[in-house]
C-alpha cells in the first residue's frame, strides 16, 4: 500500500501526490498528530457550522477572531485577506477556524492566536486535506499548521524539579574526560593518528580489499529508502516530529528528493579538509576551529597519500552536505547543509550485507539533523560540551527509529524491501551510553523529544 504523506493542491482543485519513491504505509489510520484518535483528541463540531454561518461569513468569522482575541483594541480585522482567498479556500479556512474555537481551551494562554488565523489563510491555498474525510486528516493538517499542536504538547509537560536541573547541570557542564585531556597534549599527531585509523576503519567497510572490489547500487533504489526511511522517523516520533508549525515536514520537503550519489560530492582540498574536520569533532578533539582546519589543511597538502585516501573515501562514504560557509570578522563561520546527503552508488560487491542497514541509519541520524529544532541547536553553543545535544541527542534518537526500522521490517516485508532490498538480518547494536543517555533517564522520552523537535528546552533543564 503506498502511503500518501502530503497532499497539495493543483491547478485549483484537490489533488494527492506522494513523495518520491514507493512509501510503505506504516499505520495510515493515525499517523502524524498521533495523541490518541481524533474522536478523543478534539473537538469537531462541523455539524455546527452551518448554522453559525447562515448570518454570513463575515459575521462568523469576525465573531470568532473575538472568541479567540486575535483582534486587538484600536487594529482591524483580518477579514479583507480572508474575503480576497477564492472561494473553495476561503471555506476550507472557515471550517478549519471553526475547529481551532472548538478547541481553543485546550491551548496554552501565551498560544499565538492571530499568528494562528494567519498562518491558516496562507495554507488555505496549498492545503493537503478535505474537511469532510473522516480519516482525521483534516483535524491533524489544521492543528498542527496553526502551531496548536506543539502549543498543546508543550504545554501538557513540566519543565524539570530543582532536583532534576540540578543534575542536568552537571552533565551539561562535565568537564572533557581524560582522555580528551590526553589528545590535548598530544596534539597533531595524535590527531592524524587517530584519522588515519578511522580512514582505514571506513575503508574495510565500504572499499574492503580482496572482496571482488565495486559494483554498482542503483540511486533510484537510495532515494526509494529514504522516502521509506522519512515514513518511518515520522512513525516512531509523532506527535512531536509533526508538531512544529514551521518544520520541514509541514512544508514541500521531500526528503527523497534531496539523495544524491557520492560519486557528484566535491573532493577537492576544502571538501577533504571539511571530511576529517568533521570527524575530528565527531570524537570531540579540543581547540580552536580555525586553527584545527588550518592543522588538517597542512597536513593534506604535505601528504599527498593522505588526500588521496580522503578524496577516494568521499566518493564511497554515506556523508552530508558539505558546509555553507563565509568569511566574517576575522572567523570561519559554517552551517552544515543537513537537507542533503550523499550515498555510496559503488559499493562492495557480492550479496548485500550489513552495509545496508548502516546506510539505513546513515539517512536516519542526518534526516534527524535536519529536523532538529533550530533553538535545541542554538542550545548547544551554552553548554561545555554542545557535542553532547547536537551529537548525542540525535544518536539516541537515531538508535531508536533504527530499532523501529528493524521491527517494521520484519514485520513487513514491503518495507524491508524498500529500506534494505535482499540484505540479511541487521545487525546487533549496543544502545549508546554517555551524557545524553543521562538526561534521557533524568526527563524522559517525552520532554527529550519535545526539546529536539519543538525547540522547548526548558524541558531539558535549558533555555
Amino acid at each position: 500500500m503506498i502511503a500518501v504523506i502530503e497532499n497539495r493542491r493543483t491547478d485549483g482543485g484537490l489533488a494527492k501526490t506522494k513523495r518520491s519513491g514507493d512509501v510503505n504505509d506504516i499505520n495510515a489510520a493515525d499517523s502524524g498528530l498521533r495523541l490518541g484518535p481524533v474522536s478523543q483528541l478534539v473537538v469537531t463540531g462541523h455539524e455546527d457550522l452551518a448554522a453559525l454561518l447562515s448570518a454570513g461569513e463575515q459575521g462568523f468569522f469576525e465573531k470568532a477572531e473575538a472568541l479567540l482575541g486575535t483582534v486587538p483594541e484600536g487594529f482591524p480585522s483580518m477579514w479583507p485577506d480572508v474575503a480576497a482567498l477564492d472561494d473553495a479556500d476561503r471555506r476550507w479556512f472557515l471550517r478549519a477556524v471553526h475547529l481551532l474555537t472548538l478547541n481553543d481551551e485546550a491551548a496554552p494562554e501565551d498560544f499565538g492566536r492571530q499568528g494562528a488565523l494567519a498562518r491558516l489563510a496562507r495554507w488555505a491555498r496549498v492545503r493537503g486535506s478535505d474537511p469532510d474525510a473522516d480519516d482525521g486528516s483534516f483535524e491533524r493538517e489544521v492543528l498542527t499548521v496553526s502551531g496548536w499542536a506543539g502549543a498543546v504538547l508543550g504545554a501538557r509537560l513540566a519543565a524539570p524539579v530543582q532536583e532534576e536541573q540540578a543534575r542536568l547541570r552537571a552533565v551539561y557542564n562535565s568537564p572533557a574526560d581524560a582522555a580528551l585531556d590526553e589528545k590535548a597534549d598530544g596534539k597533531a599527531d595524535r590527531l592524524r593518528d587517530a584519522l588515519a585509523q578511522t580512514l582505514a576503519e571506513r575503508a574495510a567497510r565500504w572499499a574492503p580489499p580482496g572482496a571482488g572490489g565495486l559494483e554498482s547500487d542503483d540511486l533510484q533504489r537510495l532515494t526509494a529508502m529514504a522516502a521509506q526511511v522519512e515514513a518511518v522517523v515520522v512513525d516512531t516520533f509523532s506527535p512531536y516530529v509533526r508538531a512544529r508549525f514551521d518544520g520541514p515536514l509541514n512544508e514541500e520537503f521531500h526528503y527523497a528528493d534531496h539523495v544524491h550519489s557520492s560519486v557528484e560530492r566535491p573532493d577537492d582540498l576544502d571538501a577533504q579538509v571539511s571530511y576529517l574536520y568533521d570527524e575530528a569533532r565527531a570524537q570531540e578533539w579540543p581547540g580552536d576551529p580555525d586553527e584545527l582546519r588550518q592543522g588538517l589543511r597542512e597536513w593534506l597538502e604535505d601528504d599527498p597519500e593522505a588526500a588521496a585516501e580522503v578524496a577516494r573515501l568521499i566518493k564511497l562514504t554515506p556523508l552530508h552536505g558539505l558546509p555553507d560557509t563565509a568569511e566574517g570578522a576575522g572567523r570561519y563561520r559554517r552551517r552544515v547543509r543537513f537537507d542533503e546527503v550523499y550515498l555510496p552508488t559503488d559499493v562492495p560487491a557480492g550479496p548485500p550485507g550489513e552495509w545496508r542497514w548502516e546506510l539505513v541509519r546513515v539517512v536516519i541520524h542526518e534526516l534527524l539533523h535536519r529536523l532538529a529544532h533550530p533553538a535545541f541547536v542554538d542550545a548547544a553553543r551554552g553548554v561545555t560540551r554542545p557535542l553532547v545535544l547536537t551529537e548525542g541527542f540525535t544518536e539516541l534518537l537515531t538508535a531508536e527509529a533504527l530499532a523501529g526500522a528493524y521491527g517494521l521490517a520484519a514485520a513487513h516485508p514491503a518495507v524491508r524491501q524498500a529500506l534494505v532490498g535482499e540484505a540479511g538480518e541487521p545487525p546487533a547494536r549496543a544502545r549508546p551510553s554517555g551524557p545524553a543517555a543521562e538526561i534521557l533517564e533524568i526527563v524522559g522520552p517525552d520532554k527529550f523529544r519535545a526539546a529536539y523537535f519543538l525547540g522547548d528546552i526548558r524541558l531539558i533543564g535549558l533555555g
